[in-house]
Parts: structure tokens; C-alpha cells; sequence
């Protein structure tokens, strides 16, 4: 599957403009600054280590809404659910580019089946 041809990137584009709200890098720093609750929860999601114990290092965070935070945790992206009792909190493993061209959103895309010549194509 191609993920990045013209017409798979606009798909992906409207997914991601459906379900990314809002970046939370400010208020990710503040509730740290705080050394709460809060604070250790998100410790508890985001300071991980891989297979080979290797840190996982998050580059951004991102409000996303319930549904999409599922299909990231399907694959394998971390998300710590109900952060601050309101919000999905993505932490984005990559940066540099358009979230959109993040591999994930391809598989999302693709498992839905919503990209260019599948079943549920979305036309846009």
C-alpha cells in the first residue's frame, strides 16, 4: 500500500484534521512543573523503554480525541487516556514533519480501510 501518494495524503490529512486536536507541549511542561499526581501518571505513560531497554523518546504531545487514541495504541504509540480528566494525550514519537506522513496514520488509514482503492474510500 502507498501510503503517500497524493490522493493517500489528503485522506490522511482530513483523518488527522478529524481527530488531532490540539498540540499540549505547553501544558504537558506546566503539569510537570507542578510535581503531582498528575506528574507521576505522566511518567508512567511516557518514560518507557523499548525492547532492547532503550528510552522511548516523545518529541511532542498531542490532544487527539478517544477513538483515535485507540487506533494509536493499536499501534503501538503511547497515549495516556483521560489526561487531567478531559483529554487523550499522544505522545508523538516523531517530529520534523506533517503528522499525516507518521507511519501510524497510514496503518490507521489502512485498517480502516479508508485510503485510495479500498472499500471504505474517502473522497476528497
Amino acid at each position: 500500500m502507498e501510503y503517500n501518494s497524493c490522493q493517500n495524503q489528503s485522506i490522511k490529512s482530513k483523518l488527522v484534521e478529524q481527530n488531532v486536536y490540539l498540540l499540549a507541549n505547553p501544558i504537558v511542561e506546566l503539569v510537570y512543573s507542578a510535581d503531582n499526581e498528575d506528574t507521576y501518571e505522566l511518567q508512567e505513560t511516557f518514560y518507557q523503554c523499548d525492547e532492547n531497554d532503550d528510552p522511548i523518546e516523545v518529541f511532542e504531545y498531542w490532544l487527539v480525541s478517544e477513538w483515535f487514541a485507540r487506533k494509536l495504541v493499536e499501534q503501538d504509540e503511547l497515549v495516556l487516556f483521560d489526561f487531567l480528566g478531559m483529554y487523550n494525550l499522544w505522545g508523538r514519537q516523531t517530529t520534523g514533519q506533517a503528522i499525516l506522513l507518521d507511519h501510524s496514520i497510514g496503518k490507521i488509514a489502512e485498517s480502516i480501510n479508508i485510503l485510495e482503492g479500498q472499500e471504505n474510500e474517502w473522497k476528497v
